[in-house]
Parts: structure tokens; sequence; C-alpha cells
């Protein structure tokens, strides 16, 4: 399910080379927070991330 997630946020994410200056990739995460199923989808790989690399010890997610 993971890489179903992340393939769904990955394919919202939009890419600007070279913004604001040369050698910057810009990335506009926005489509992905206007998007319920994409906005789920990254808080749960979050979630998920967190919870393996800090030993389980999360409360909450706001967003």
């Amino acid at each position: 399910m993971a890489d179903s997630e992340l393939q769904l946020v990955e394919q919202r994410i939009r890419s600007f080379p070279d913004f604001p200056t040369p050698g910057v990739v810009f990335r506009d995460i926005s489509p992905v927070l206007k998007d319920p199923a994409s906005f789920r989808a990254a808080i749960g790989l979050l979630a998920r991330h967190l919870k393996a690399t800090h030993g389980g010890r999360i409360d909450y997610i706001a967003g």
C-alpha cells in the first residue's frame, strides 16, 4: 500500500527546475494539499516514517 500511496503523492507534486535560481528545483506541494486522497496518503506516509524512525512515539499529526 505504501508504494501506491507514494506514487499518488509523487504524481501530484510539480517540479520547476532552476527556480528561483539556477540549480534549484522548486517542488510545489499545493496539489497534494488540495486533493483529499493524496493528502491522506502523504499524512499516512509521514506517520509511518516517523513511527519507524522515532520508536512509535507519535501522539498526533495535525494537518
